[in-house]
């Protein structure tokens, strides 16, 4: 266990959390020795944020217990648990396993960490792809979806129809032919309705991208679902929570892209170095946190890879006189250089 008794090394509120589920599994695993109860108060004197940090465990705690009874089977806990003992952090989570006994206290502080790597409807996926893997997936249909980074998708598919709702991440899809059944990609922005075979479709959070690389599609936005435009090969376009960016599509080189796609490179040609690290992000074993405000407007143009992103992190320092800074493990934090 870490040094949560004695001085504290960081004072970042990734850092105390961290320490706050410590102490509840420590708290839970020791019972009520006197001993530990009195370093644990001596903890909780140190700084104000140490108290609200509890108080968020216990909350988590309490949501994990509502998870629990929707799902008797514990399957967001055993989806998350099985991922995390895939990872560096393998030896620890097995120890929390096997040594507390207690699964429900087990799940909390999974979901907690696992939470700083992907949002929860990730883990609870019907599909869902890990930060540096680029794979490729027969649908029911016989289309054909490859996906990379950390990509979740759900799919509904029946006799009337064929949808992929992309809860976040990169797919490139190849439809097949049904002209009964509609092929739709739905996001949280938007619907994409393929009038044709072959497209790719981001979703980070902040926006939907659709980049046309044969035939076309119907798109339109969630706040705008009577106006729809058509987007056709060669062509791409921006859907965030306002609607479409750009009732104009933007022209691309689809060749290029979808060769970047396969060297597992990304292309940057003036973008914003926030939608540049919201997009390494996917890519990133990790979080990637940064001041949204402080970095916007900054343009980028380099070719990157993927499946090194520290390395692409360290590109884009040298060239805009960022510090990548690494306060604690799996959290990089990006900041303009004083």
């Amino acid at each position: 266990m870490s040094d949560i008794s004695g001085q504290i090394p960081s004072t970042s509120d990734e850092d105390i959390s961290a320490q706050a589920a410590e102490w509840l599994v420590r708290l839970d695993d020791e019972g009520a020795d006197q001993t530990i109860q009195h370093e644990f108060a001596l903890w909780l004197a140190k700084d104000p944020r140490h108290i609200q940090a509890i108080e968020r465990m216990k909350k988590l705690l309490g949501d994990v217990e509502a998870i629990h009874q929707h799902y008797p089977h514990g399957e967001i806990a055993k989806n998350i648990l099985q991922e995390s003992l895939k990872t560096a952090e393998q030896s620890r989570a097995h120890y929390l396993y096997q040594g507390l006994g207690v699964l429900l206290m087990c799940s909390a502080l999974v979901i907690f960490f696992a939470s700083q790597y992907a949002p929860l409807d990730y883990w609870t996926a019907d599909q869902r792809n890990r930060s540096q893997s680029w794979q490729q997936y027969a649908l029911p249909d016989n289309s054909h979806v490859k996906v990379s980074g950390k990509t979740a998708y759900n799919l509904q598919f029946d006799q009337q129809q064929r949808t992929l709702q992309l809860l976040q991440g990169n797919i490139l899809v190849d439809v097949a032919k049904d002209a009964r059944r509609p092929f739709k990609v739905v996001t949280s922005h938007g619907t994409i309705q393929a009038l044709g075979t072959r497209f790719m479709v981001t979703q980070d959070g902040q926006r939907t991208i659709l980049t046309m690389l044969e035939s076309k599609t119907a798109v339109w936005s969630e706040q705008q679902a009577n106006e729809k435009i058509q987007v056709v090969e060669g062509q791409r376009i921006e859907i965030n929570a306002q609607g479409i960016v750009n009732r104009q599509p933007i022209q691309i080189n689809a060749h290029l892209l979808e060769q970047a796609w396969e060297q597992h490179k990304l292309v940057a040609n003036g973008d914003d170095l926030t939608d540049i690290l919201d997009y390494l992000a996917m890519y990133y074993s990790g979080k990637i946190i940064f001041d949204r405000a402080s970095l916007q407007g900054i343009q980028v143009t380099a070719t990157l890879p993927l499946d090194d992103v520290e390395k692409s992190l360290q590109a884009l320092a040298e060239e805009l006189n960022l510090d990548i800074q690494h306060s604690i493990p799996y959290v990089v934090k990006v900041v303009r250089k004083e």
